[in-house]
């Protein structure tokens, strides 16, 4: 198939959408396919590129912390990328997918569109809490937008549930994003600092949605808090404070973003990982956590998607509770014959969740948007024919 992928940022490697994008679109031409790029960025093979636009003042907060960067569409780019395709697939609900379409439906491209994009995340940015109100005028919005496709895509039954609820008609994929096989079961020594220490990471951009706040509380209510050193991985716009927050509590905490290879090798010796996310779509980091044959703890939250994850209650904590994840904390820390022993399980659990199968599902979609296309035209030709007879 001649595949085309249209995503605002296909640059940045903080955008887990990015991210989740390139690892499909490699797994993809390894199979075979050819996968084109409709993107602002780096001018590179097999992409169109865009000029980049100003996001919204209001939602300014929401994009910059997730690290997107808006594309401007340009009608002759987009119809030179577009043409010829076998299939289109839109990555964000924004200005560049809704006339991306209208090119798509005018040149009768097969074209299939994945939600990525919570309201609720963009209520948290915007101040506005979980506010229903504003979030189900979003749903309501972006429903308008994904009704135009005939199959679209989600990342899990429950957001399948929610968009079902808000009145998305439109073939709805579970899709859940698949972790590489670079990431796998892989225990080494910690490196000589952290030899006397009990290392406790979690990989995740800076922000309230992933609430690394608790998870700082929680280690200074462990019994053992002063033998815990605290890895944040990730970079984002609550750094600041957060670090503020530690050096207050006098914890030992490492803050940085790493690459990917430095980050395998923390995974590899890390003690224990916490997925704190309160709201998300993408749940990558703690997939790649548990791949390495990490023990998780995570949040007990059906808006933050990872518990699905976990294996029992010793893997998972209530909200806004930091004390349970610190009796969580403890609990394996106090109990290494048996943390040695889930180690393997939770490696199992992550290859359920593969980039090969995730390119399987979405091949599957593919053809079937292309059938759907093609009889569709077919029946449309047959009518104008008896039309005109």
């Amino acid at each position: 198939m001649k595949i085309l992928f249209v995503i605002d940022e296909y640059d940045d490697t903080l955008n887990a959408t990015t991210v989740a994008a390139r690892q499909l679109a490699e797994e993809l031409k390894r199979r075979g396919h050819t996968v084109s790029f409709l993107s602002t960025g780096e001018d590179t093979p097999n992409k169109v590129v865009l000029e980049s636009r100003k996001a919204p003042a209001i939602a300014k907060k929401y994009f910059e912390t997730n690290h997107i960067t808006l594309a401007k569409p340009d009608i002759r780019s987009m119809r030179r990328a577009i043409r010829g395709q076998d299939i289109v697939h839109f990555f964000y609900p924004f200005k560049l997918s809704k006339e991306g379409l209208d090119i798509v439906n005018e040149l009768g491209v097969s074209a299939t569109a994945s939600f990525m994009v919570q309201p609720e995340n963009l209520t948290q940015n915007l101040g506005l809490g979980n506010s229903k109100i504003v979030n189900n005028l979003i749903y309501s919005k972006f429903a308008k937008f994904y009704n135009e496709f005939a199959h679209i895509n989600c990342l899990s039954e429950h957001t399948k549930k929610l968009l079902e609820e808000h009145e998305f008609t439109s073939n709805i994929h579970v899709i859940p994003n698949g972790v590489t096989s670079s990431y796998h079961y892989r225990r080494v020594d910690k490196p000589e600092r952290f030899q006397e220490r009990i290392v406790i990471t979690m990989s995740g951009n800076f922000s309230k949605e992933r609430d690394q706040e608790t998870l700082i509380n929680a280690v200074k209510l462990s019994k053992y808090s002063k033998y815990i050193h605290l890895i944040l991985a990730g970079e984002g716009v609550e750094q600041d404070k957060y670090e503020t927050e530690l050096n207050k509590l006098h914890l030992q905490y490492t803050m940085n973003h790493y690459p990917e290879n430095d980050l395998r090798e923390i995974l590899s010796y890390t003690d224990i990982y916490v997925h704190s996310s309160l709201l998300e779509q993408e749940t990558i980091n703690c997939l790649e956590a548990i791949a390495m044959g990490n023990v998780p703890i995570i949040i007990n939250n059906s808006e933050g998607m990872a518990m699905r994850y976990a294996l029992d209650e010793r893997s998972l904590y209530d909200k806004d509770n930091p004390q349970e994840l610190a009796n969580k904390i403890d609990y394996w820390i106090e109990h290494q014959t048996e943390l040695a022993n889930m180690r393997n399980k939770y490696a199992k659990v992550a290859d359920r969740y593969r980039i090969a199968e995730e390119a399987t599902l979405y091949e599957k979609m593919f053809a079937e948007s292309i059938k759907d296309k093609l009889k569709s035209s077919y029946l449309d030709s047959v009518h104008q024919s008896t039309d005109k007879d």
